[in-house]
């Protein structure tokens, strides 16, 4: 008996040691990222030979190669550092950042993080009186380069008119947002949070009836007729107006553009983009997501193009890509049991340009 004991006590061992050895291979490092503060918000940018490379920064340079040294403002009104090397340097600096991958999105927070931002609509939120129910409002808006706040419009209402006047004066009360941007040429930043009305001294169960019966199973599984009539209507109306334009998202046949398909759609988008805007310059980097609808007979809705995410990128810029994107051909529509359909159509535009889509002529 004690040797089977101190066999299955060295087998644990064994296996504890295995199991350590393997957490140590293959564990992963995760950077601790704290609040950004007032100091971080001011980026000092870095131009060689008055060019800025993106991610570069002055460390990159031998301090011997150094020819000349000047802080002054750059054409974007950023307190710049700008170096004179030589062409050899600055070749050397390209190459090593084209190593590296770049991430060039801006950096939004609440003051003190965004984790504070739920307390202080906690803390400042008045719920209507005699308001019943529990719904959340969500507001879009924008945030300036400075931080400031502006142009709140509810993007999902509350049936209540109160508790969307009321989300649209939080919004307007909030504080200065912290914004670390990592391109000299700055712009404003689309936001959009949510807002959550509870009724108060009512308690709130999170799912949907048979969430609540499984929990609570003394309650009646079983709907009345004039309930489940109430229930299918609600389910009918609660896709936020997309119904009343037959729009699909999911349907049997994807549309595809008959120019190329998707690399001959890119093609055509960046080809009308160049003809009009200068985007081939470094100092403009970023990605906007734009959607749009591709109606039953192939032609896109120019009236549905929306933008859903704008990182970074200018308003002429964007402006420049809508234009392109009403300027393309024909697609193939989405069908569903070989009937064309209305269908949603998104499409993601990188600034600067990426070089394959660039015509160079000889």
């Amino acid at each position: 008996m004690k040797k089977l004991i101190l066999v299955s006590l060295i087998i644990i061992q064994s296996c504890v040691a295995f199991a350590q050895n393997c957490c140590m291979n293959d564990s992963t490092i995760r950077e601790i990222q704290f609040p950004l503060t007032e100091q971080d918000t001011k980026t000092v940018f870095c131009y060689l030979n008055n060019e800025w490379i993106a991610g570069a920064y002055l460390d990159m340079v031998p301090a011997g190669s150094i020819q000349k040294m000047e802080v002054k403002n750059d054409e974007y009104g950023n307190r710049a550092l700008f170096l004179t090397v030589s062409p050899e340097i600055i070749a050397e600096v390209k190459a090593e950042m084209k190593k590296r991958f770049i991430n060039l999105d801006p950096r939004c927070e609440f003051p003190g993080g965004n984790g504070k931002l739920k307390e202080w609509i906690d803390a400042n939120i008045k719920v209507p009186e005699g308001y019943k129910g529990c719904e959340r409002v969500m507001v879009n808006f924008t945030v300036h380069p400075d931080g400031s706040i502006s142009n709140p419009q509810i993007r999902k209402p509350s049936k209540n008119e109160s508790a969307n006047e009321e989300a649209l004066r939080l919004v307007n009360a909030l504080p200065k947002f912290r914004v670390k941007y990592f391109t000299p040429r700055k712009s404003n930043l689309n936001l959009c949070i949510p807002i959550t009305f509870r009724e108060p001294g009512a308690i709130f169960i999170r799912g949907g009836e048979s969430s609540v019966i499984n929990q609570f199973p003394f309650i009646s599984s079983t709907p009345s007729p004039e309930s489940k009539d109430n229930t299918h209507k609600k389910a009918l109306t609660s896709n936020d107006k997309i119904d009343e334009s037959k729009v699909f998202y999911e349907p049997e046949q994807q549309p595809y553009y008959l120019n190329g398909d998707t690399e001959g759609l890119l093609n055509d988008l960046y080809t009308s983009i160049l003809e009009t805007t200068p985007v081939t310059q470094e100092c403009v980097k970023g990605r906007a997501n734009v959607r749009f609808i591709i109606s039953e007979d192939g032609q896109i809705d120019t009236n549905s193009i929306k933008v859903i995410r704008n990182r970074a990128v200018p308003e002429d810029y964007l402006k420049s890509a809508i234009e392109a994107i009403k300027k393309l051909g024909k697609f193939e529509p989405g069908k569903m049991n070989g009937t064309p359909l209305r269908m949603t159509y998104y499409v993601s535009i990188i600034y600067p340009v990426p070089p394959k889509y660039i015509k160079t002529t000889e």
